[in-house]
């Protein structure tokens, strides 16, 4: 009795161990507290009256002009604006609870459209891309923009309607507005199931069944 008692709990024990492992994520929601943004040596912080807001995996959260014209994050530099020249100016970025994402680089971003030689003329509209996920897992940050005040005709790769998609601002919780004239930075945050981290307790009862696994066998072979 005892001989099948030391073989059977190694195995309880690891089994155990394999079916926390495979056990589904539980899904957390992310709390989103503060969300800056940085674009031609200008910062903005626009929406600390909307914030904090709670998503869960899976939810959309979307930030973009509060007044009309104040989050124009492509004209502080750049071809026809007041600065004409991008240099020595950081990419543009977007930080949500103190984490800091940066939106490609000086040459090539969504945010800071002019920094790449724009004009006045140019329509900026751009769907999402994304830049970047939380330390935690848990959520993942785009940006757009939407922009239906220059001559060009709309740039955006999906309908040409001057705004992001999937989801267009309005369409989920949105802190801001872009009313019927528009020429404004959009950023999105993407609630996401954080993953998986294995507990200690997890471990250890896969380490101690292999261990006695180890052991009933080296036994069984010397006897």
């Amino acid at each position: 009795m005892r001989k099948k008692y030391s073989f059977w709990m190694p195995i309880v024990a690891l089994l155990m161990g394999v079916a926390f492992l495979a056990a589904p994520p539980v899904s957390s929601a992310a709390t989103i507290s503060t969300v800056s943004a940085f674009s031609g040596g200008v910062a903005y912080t626009l929406w600390g009256g909307g914030l904090p807001q709670v998503i869960s995996p899976g939810q959309n959260l979307i930030l973009v002009q509060t007044a009309p014209g104040n989050f124009d994050t492509s004209d502080n530099c750049g071809p026809g604006t007041l600065v004409n020249s991008c240099a020595g100016i950081l990419a543009p970025s977007v930080t949500v609870n103190g984490q800091k994402f940066t939106d490609g680089t000086t040459t090539n971003n969504v945010l800071g459209f002019n920094y790449s030689g724009g004009n006045p003329t140019a329509n900026e509209a751009h769907e999402w891309v994304l830049i970047g996920t939380s330390a935690a897992g848990d959520f993942q940050v785009f940006v757009g923009y939407a922009d239906n005040s220059h001559t060009q005709g709309c740039q955006d790769a999906i309908g040409a309607n001057c705004v992001p998609d999937n989801p267009t601002p309005g369409s989920a919780t949105t802190i801001g507005s872009l009313g019927s004239n528009f020429d404004s930075g959009a950023i999105r945050i993407f609630g996401v199931t954080p993953p998986r981290v294995p507990e200690p307790s997890t471990l250890l009862l896969l380490g101690a069944g292999l261990v006695g696994l180890v052991a009933w066998g080296r036994r069984r072979n010397e006897a």
